[in-house]
């Protein structure tokens, strides 16, 4: 799959991607964050196609720290399981390491 990549959406289904986020409000520093496409459920509304859910890492000041955490997004991945995704992401949001 390769390095995540600087990208306006994800387009591939389990495969993470860094996204610019608007500027932060308080200081106006550009930000960015994870994002990765994964299957949601078993039910699909449109004939071969997979419904998907976007699973969103938290907003980072630090450009790398983004990168870091679409490669956390794409380890858990791995497997196809939705719900390792959303617990990474949990983890980011809740306290994981941030960058002031």
């Amino acid at each position: 799959a390769g390095e995540p990549e600087l990208v306006d959406a994800p387009t591939e289904v389990g495969r993470a991607v860094v996204v610019q986020g608007e500027n932060r409000r308080s200081s106006g520093e550009e930000t960015w964050h994870a994002e990765i496409l994964m299957p949601q459920g078993r039910g699909n509304f449109i004939p071969d196609r997979v419904r998907t859910m976007c699973i969103r890492g938290p907003h980072r000041v630090d450009k790398q720290q983004a990168f870091d955490d679409a490669r956390k997004f794409d380890a858990a991945a791995a497997e196809g399981d939705t719900r390792a995704v959303k617990a990474v992401a949990g983890q980011m949001i809740r306290g994981g390491t941030r960058v002031p």
